[in-house]
């Protein structure tokens, strides 16, 4: 019940120092029970991902075109896909936090095409978008972004999920909520600044350079013109 540094079940593991999410790690305790400290623990819940993807893109397609030869097909691509392949053979959080929040989507689109809203699915997908976002940092801009994109098209008319606003909105909330909650820590406001404001030493250096080079170029470029097109809040957006 204590990592390395003796704290009691965290939300974040201090690692090397870039507090690493907790979503894999308690995971990686089930496979630890059979098989000890080893590779195939570290890699067991990236191999499963690998391969439940390829289901899952298949009946995502299915429930798209209600045709079994483009489901074939997607779900033979992804199987064949470099990126998938290398990806689920790593002990990282990625890809299977990928495929935990695809299978979210999965169960909420299925729910929304139905004529009546099911609660145990709402809650199924409320706790699996939940857990994604405990197990990588993209997640966290992802899914508020994909839920909230959902909640735009249910207010339109005509079309199938234009009652279930209320619900994703629930959805959305609690989702909210608690990616909210490891900011009360200041290890994780350090990690979730990081991940959305991304300006490194590096990138200050390069803006200096550019302000100097400017400023001696032949051209004598106006400062005010360079720090336009070359300043912090460009980098930091360009990198979310």
């Amino acid at each position: 019940g204590v990592d390395e540094f003796g704290n009691r079940f965290p939300i974040n593991f201090v690692s090397i120092g870039d507090f690493k999410y907790p979503g894999l790690v308690y995971l990686n305790t089930i496979p630890a029970l059979f098989f000890g400290l080893s590779e195939l623990t570290v890699r067991f819940w990236n191999m499963i991902s690998g391969v439940f993807l390829v289901l899952l893109v298949y009946n995502i397609s299915l429930f798209f075109f209600k045709n079994k030869t483009p489901a074939i097909a997607s779900s033979w691509f992804i199987a064949l896909s470099p990126w998938s392949i290398i990806e689920s053979r790593y002990g990282w959080e990625n890809h299977i936090s990928m495929v935990i929040t695809t299978l979210g989507i999965y169960l909420l689109l299925f729910s929304l095409s139905k004529v009546k809203f099911k609660p145990k699915i709402l809650i199924a997908v409320t706790v699996i978008f939940i857990f994604s976002t405990f197990t990588y940092g993209a997640q966290r801009i992802f899914i508020p972004a994909f839920l909230i994109s959902l909640i735009c098209i249910s207010l339109l008319k005509n079309n199938k999920i234009s009652n279930q606003h209320k619900q994703l909105f629930l959805i959305l909330l609690a989702v909210l909520i608690f990616i909210l909650i490891p900011a009360l820590s200041n290890n994780n406001r350090g990690r979730i600044k990081e991940e959305i404001w991304k300006i490194t030493a590096q990138d200050t250096n390069r803006l200096q350079e550019l302000y100097v080079g400017a400023g001696t170029s032949p051209i004598r470029i106006p400062a005010r013109i360079t720090w336009f097109f070359h300043n912090k809040y460009r980098v930091a957006f360009t990198e979310f």
